[in-house]
């Protein structure tokens, strides 16, 4: 029982701690209304800061105010000052600049423009080649007559075959002003032909022209060149006038316009 009254606390021991939180919690909510009050300014107040009156700007300034104006021939540790202050971009250490960066230990040449140009080197062979000496042929250049009289054969032959006689044609062939036969020619009336073969043999071919015009209902035919008689002339005639009244717009041999004039060819062979 001794033991157990020596360990229990006291209320003396009890009685400041109570005291110390109260202290404690008091100044806690002092601290609190007084930033409170601090800070309650600025919530009236606009987030973005009004502009600098245009009296106050300056522009671009000097790099160094407190610094005298750059000069070649300024002490190196002001030099420097100077340098550090262009050295705006760290990539101008490695980039190939010749006040800043590596190129300053680069050994400097002088432009293309201002380099003396070299003297002419004369060629260094100077050795001739030696001379071509002309060599004599043995063989003897004779003449092109001399050559084909040696090299002609005198035992040439030629055997050509012996001609098949042909039988002339026989008949009336029409074609075209430029050669071209008619495939399907107009026939003549056979006994007024033969009839006009008795006022004698034609002598050449019949020319006749067939010429469209607006104002007739069938284009014109027209003899333009007799073949020495009239009678067999006037058989082919009427002969391409038939075929026409036939033929209505077709023309007569393939590809010809019908508005154009046709001339026809008769080849007598009689």
């Amino acid at each position: 029982m001794n033991e157990a009254k020596t360990h229990k606390p006291s209320s003396r021991l009890i009685k400041p701690k109570r005291e110390n939180n109260g202290m404690y919690s008091l100044r806690l909510i002092v601290a609190f209304l007084a930033a409170v009050a601090i800070h309650a300014p600025f919530a009236f107040m606009n987030g973005n800061p009004p502009p600098p009156p245009p009296e106050l700007d300056f522009g671009e300034t000097t790099q160094a105010i407190s610094l005298p104006p750059p000069d070649e021939n300024q002490p190196e540790t002001i030099q420097a000052i100077y340098n550090w202050t262009e050295i705006n971009d760290p990539t101008l250490l490695i980039l190939p600049n010749h006040r800043l960066g590596f190129g300053l230990f680069v050994p400097k040449t002088e432009p293309i423009e201002k380099q003396p140009v070299p003297p002419i080197e004369e060629a260094r062979n100077n050795i001739a080649p030696p001379p071509v000496l002309s060599v004599p042929l043995d063989i003897d250049i004779a003449t092109l007559a001399q050559l084909l009289a040696d090299n002609w054969n005198a035992k040439t032959e030629i055997s050509l075959p012996m001609v098949q006689p042909t039988t002339p044609a026989h008949g009336v062939f029409w074609h075209s002003e430029n050669g071209r036969l008619l495939l399907s020619p107009p026939e003549n009336d056979a006994q007024r032909q033969a009839l006009a073969l008795s006022h004698g043999v034609p002598t050449q071919t019949t020319a006749i022209e067939i010429a469209p015009s607006p104002l007739l209902p069938m284009p014109r035919v027209i003899v333009r060149r007799s073949c020495g008689n009239a009678e067999l002339d006037m058989v082919a005639l009427d002969t391409v006038r038939l075929t026409l009244a036939k033929a209505g717009p077709l023309p007569l041999t393939p590809g010809a316009s019908p508005d154009k004039p046709l001339v026809l060819i008769i080849d007598w062979h009689l």
